[in-house]
Parts: structure tokens; C-alpha cells; sequence
């Protein structure tokens, strides 16, 4: 490039040219000189000519520019419009895509460098360019060839259509009125003090709609939820507010979520109030109503794009109330701080992340300040790491665990699989307040049932791989069409339990022992290995999956798991 060469004084940014620089050289020639859009250059082969794509009649079509005769001339004339091209290493063929029948498709032309130029007529949109919005010097701008010799290229296997009765002008669409219109021009005095300069105008925030919504979920314990979403912002979106919404009779059966977003700082600030309430009947006549409500205040602090630190402070109330019996009724109150620091750079496929790699470690509190509210302390960390073999497949891998300390401490539920639809437990499931909101199901640990393993500490790992299963599967009835079906192979294995006397002590915990057979099997740890698909039907992204607890002494028989949600 030459040492003079000025980009702010010799580029004219409202359009694009062709240039040719030579790397050993640095020399920078310009090819076009226009007032319009020169695009998308490719060498020919033969490194005689330039083929490229320009819209100087108001329609992209293929131009070639010969090096030797510095001569320019179209080579096509469509009417949708060219995208991209590409030529084949002997330039007899030239391949480009251009809109038909609204699709894009693909077309071939033969011997590209013999083509003669072709006439071009400028669009009606051109035309009112040239008339109204170019400047001057576009306006009466014309090719360097004169006159060229008319063509006759057309898209092969394409059936012409009678466009003589059409008008595609903008005054067309845009029809004026038939009375004169007047310009109407503010006063400069509404916008300029009295030097000329500009006046400076304090931003009112007003806040209006981006997305009003409905949503449907399913949770296995508290079933099917359905909610009406609201989400306003200002115009620069430094303030957000979301709402949803399920009324049901009145507040107490009602769910409400209410938060406030300040996005304008590096910090990211949110404070919000909550009210959830869920119905539960485990043997038919024992109807429940929990409810869950507080206040939350959140605040996030990015670091880089990919590792910020969270924090959360939670006011979190809980109430259990026996609709059917007279019992008295549960209830905590409890405050719960958390500190978060978080990365995450992973990159997502169909059903999951597939490269990257991303982790947490959490601190949670819940001090002891009155009769109602709990004491523990836990500390939580989870490591994902995922290898990307190509687009298609991809290895997973993950270790996470939790240690809870404290008069009350957190139980971590081990085994089954989150939005577990056809779920199985070991024993009954547990209603208690404790247990249904401070509690963790530790999972997926496929090849084991909910309740596999319980403790105040646990540890898991999980490995998959995956892989393309099915790309269509069509029946014939019910008409059903399935595509993209997702495959994965793992292996689970994971413990949760107790302490010792001590904090650092594991003596209730066994990993092996003899059993009746004489053999070495697993006591307190749980592992499980399987296949499964993953395809979305309806709404929803369904799992399904089959799984063998394997315990060194041997398999159990297949256990199936039909849930919702993506890979971990």
C-alpha cells in the first residue's frame, strides 16, 4: 500500500470498490470507481480477470474486469439478484446462487470468460435514485463502455414470467396524495441555541413492551405450570422489567415474579419479589398447598466475556398448609446470601454445549435468626468440559459436589435424571419443607432411581458421547416427521453421605465391600452406563434413555427414563 495512501481521504465510505494490492510489493490499484456497490472479487483461474458482483442498474449481477484492456462490462442481467459465485479450477464453469420462487438456488454457467457483455437497464428504483437521493456526480454517472453488445444469458430451467403489467417504483407503493404536499421543516430555534450549536436534551426514560408471551412447563413433583410473560424495557435498554403472570382465585394461589434489571454499569443490579404456589396430593385425599415467597436482590460483575462474579441475597419464605386435615401448619423464614463466581465460553449444538468449557463455585448461606429459619452453610463447585471432535461429534465430561455444614445441614438426593416424566424412587418421595426446598437431586445418574443415595455431602461424574442417530425419520401413520434425532453413550457414577464425628472424617462411608456371593461390589457408590436419543417433539426437547446400574459384580436390568431437557 503506498505510504500516502490516506484511507479517511481516499475511501468513500457510502460505497464499496475493488482494489488489487501486491503483497511483495505494497502497491494498492483501484479497479472500480463508482457510486455504487462493487463487491465479493474473485480471480480467475488464469489470473487474467476479475469477476465480481455490482448493483449499477439497482440489481446485483456478475461483472468482469479484463487486467490487460482495463475494460469492465456485466456478463449477466437476472432479476432477483446474485449472492455469491465461485469458479472451477479450469474457468469453463462458473457456479452462483440467486433468488427463485422465494428460495435461493444454484446455477451453472458455462465459459464464464467468454461471455459477451450484456445491456443492463436500471431498475425503477435506480431511476428515483438518480433523480432524488444520489449526489450530483451519481447521478450522471455512465459505464466507460458506451455501448455493448446485447446478450442473451438467462437462467437455465427457469420459467420467465410476465412482469409487463407490474410496477415496482417506490412512488407506486408508496402512492402520494393527490393534494400537494407541502415541506414541513422544524424551526431551528427548537433544536439550536443561539451560536448554531446543537442542544443538548436530558434522556427521559419511558418504558414500553418487547415481549408479551405465554410459556408452558412441567416439573415431575409439582407438575404441569403455565404462565403470561411480560417484558418492558427503555430505549437504550439500561432498565429492564419482567413480569409473569398465572392467576389463579386469588394471591395465595396465584404465582407472580416481579424483577427490576439496572443494566446500564459494568455491574449488572436486579431486586424483585416472588410468589409461587404449588398443590401436591402424594396418596390422593392429603392435598397440600406450599407456598414460596420473598424478596431477592441479585448482583452480577463480568470480568471478561466469558467469567463474572454473582452475587444474591434472598429473603425466602416457605409455608406447608393441609387443606384436607387438620394439622398445623410448616413454615421457614430464612435469609440466604450466595456468592458465585462463574465461566462459561462454551459453544452450543443442537441439544447442548459441544466445545468449551464452563464451571462454578457457589457459597450459600442460610444464618439462624429467629425459630423459623434454618442453619447451614454449603459450599458447591461443577466443572464441564467438552471436546469437539467435528460438527457432528463431540465428548462431555463433568465433575461436581457439594460439602454442607451447619445445625441443618442441605440433603443432596442422588440418582435418576432431572424432568424425569416416568420417574421411580427408592422409598416415598419426601414432603417435608426441608426436603422439598432446600434439598438437591443430584443428577443425572442414569441407572439409578430418585433416592439412590442421600447425604449432607456428595460426588459425581458423569462422561457422554455424542453423536448424529437418526437426521429423518418420516411415518406413515400417525404422519409424524422427526429430524435432526441426537445419540449419546455415558457413563454415571456418583456418592452422597454423611460424615463422621469429625468434619474431615468419612468413616461412615464405604466405596466396596464383600457381598453374599464372595464377590467385590459397590456399597455406597452408585454408577450406571446406557444409550439414549434426544429430539424435539412438539414443544419440547425430549430425552429418552436406557440405562444398567453396574455395580463391578454385575448389571441390573434396563431401567427406561423418558424426560425433558437438553444435555448437560
Amino acid at each position: 500500500i503506498p505510504a500516502d495512501f490516506k484511507i479517511h481521504r481516499n475511501y468513500d465510505y457510502e460505497t464499496r470498490d475493488i482494489y488489487v494490492a501486491e503483497l511483495g510489493t505494497g502497491a494498492l490499484e483501484r479497479i472500480t470507481d463508482t457510486p455504487w456497490e462493487e463487491e465479493n472479487p474473485l480471480f480467475s483461474p488464469d489470473g487474467q480477470s476479475i469477476a465480481f458482483i455490482s448493483d449499477q442498474n439497482g440489481i446485483r449481477n456478475i461483472f468482469m474486469y479484463k487486467l490487460d484492456t482495463r475494460e469492465t462490462y456485466p456478463i449477466t442481467d437476472v432479476i432477483t439478484g446474485i449472492m455469491h459465485m465461485s469458479w472451477d479450477r479450469s474457468a469453463n464453469k462458473m457456479a452462483f446462487s440467486a433468488l427463485y420462487q422465494g428460495g435461493f438456488d444454484i446455477y451453472l454457467m458455462t465459459n464464464p470468460l467468454e461471455r459477451p457483455a450484456v445491456e443492463l437497464r436500471d431498475t425503477q428504483y435506480r431511476l428515483e435514485m438518480r433523480e432524488e437521493l444520489l449526489p450530483v456526480y451519481a447521478r450522471n454517472w455512465k459505464p466507460e463502455v458506451d455501448e455493448t453488445p446485447e446478450g442473451d444469458d438467462k437462467l437455465k430451467g427457469a420459467s420467465p414470467a410476465d412482469y409487463r403489467n407490474f410496477v415496482f417504483g417506490r412512488q407506486q407503493i408508496n402512492k402520494p396524495d393527490s393534494e400537494e404536499q407541502k415541506p414541513v421543516a422544524l424551526n431551528e430555534n427548537v433544536y439550536q441555541d443561539d451560536e448554531g450549536n446543537y442542544k443538548v436534551r436530558r434522556y427521559k426514560l419511558k418504558f414500553s413492551p418487547d415481549v408479551v408471551t405465554g410459556s408452558a412447563g412441567y416439573n415431575t413433583f409439582f407438575g404441569f405450570a403455565g404462565y403470561t410473560t411480560f417484558l418492558f424495557s427503555d430505549l437504550l435498554g439500561d432498565h429492564k422489567i419482567l413480569l409473569d403472570v398465572n392467576l389463579l382465585s386469588d394471591l395465595k394461589n396465584s404465582g407472580l415474579n416481579l424483577l427490576y434489571l439496572y443494566l446500564k454499569k459494568r455491574i449488572n443490579i436486579g431486586i424483585g419479589g416472588y410468589h409461587q404456589a404449588y398443590f401436591f396430593s402424594q396418596f390422593g385425599s392429603d392435598f397440600q398447598r406450599y407456598r414460596n415467597y420473598g424478596l431477592t436482590f441479585l448482583a452480577s460483575y463480568p470480568f471478561s466475556k466469558f467469567n463474572r462474579m454473582e452475587f444474591n441475597l434472598n429473603w425466602y419464605n416457605i409455608s406447608l398448609e393441609y387443606l384436607n386435615f387438620d394439622l398445623p401448619d410448616q413454615k421457614v423464614s430464612t435469609i440466604l446470601p450466595s456468592l458465585s463466581y462463574v465461566h462459561d465460553n462454551t459453544q452450543w449444538g443442537y441439544t447442548g454445549p459441544i466445545a468449551g468449557s464452563r464451571y462454578a463455585l457457589n457459597l450459600l448461606a442460610s444464618p439462624k435468626y429467629n425459630d423459623n429459619s434454618l442453619d447451614f452453610r454449603t459450599v458447591f463447585a461443577d466443572y464441564r468440559k467438552y471436546l469437539k471432535l467435528n460438527r457432528e461429534y463431540s465428548f462431555a465430561w463433568r465433575l461436581s459436589g457439594a460439602a454442607s455444614f451447619g445445625d441443618n445441614p442441605q440433603r443432596f438426593f442422588l440418582g435418576g435424571i432431572d424432568n424425569w416424566i416416568n420417574y421411580k424412587s427408592r422409598g416415598r418421595l419426601r414432603t417435608d419443607l426441608d426436603d422439598v426446598f432446600f434439598s438437591s437431586f443430584v443428577t443425572p445418574l442414569r441407572g439409578a432411581y430418585y433416592y439412590e443415595g442421600e447425604g449432607s455431602r456428595y460426588l459425581l461424574s458423569n462422561l457422554e458421547f455424542r453423536f448424529p442417530l437418526i437426521q429423518f425419520l418420516g411415518l406413515g401413520f400417525p404422519p409424524i416427521r422427526l429430524f435432526n434425532i441426537r445419540g449419546s453413550l455415558f457413563y454415571d457414577i456418583g456418592t452422597a453421605f454423611d460424615p463422621g464425628e469429625n468434619w474431615y472424617s468419612n468413616s461412615k462411608w464405604r466405596g466396596t465391600y464383600i457381598n453374599e456371593n464372595g464377590q467385590r461390589a459397590f456399597k455406597d457408590l452408585v454408577s450406571g452406563y446406557g444409550v439414549g436419543a434426544r429430539v424435539f417433539f412438539l414443544y419440547f426437547l425430549m430425552r429418552f434413555d436406557v440405562a444398567w446400574n453396574y455395580d463391578l459384580a454385575g448389571s441390573s436390568k434396563p431401567i427406561w427414563y423418558i424426560s425433558l431437557g437438553g444435555d448437560f
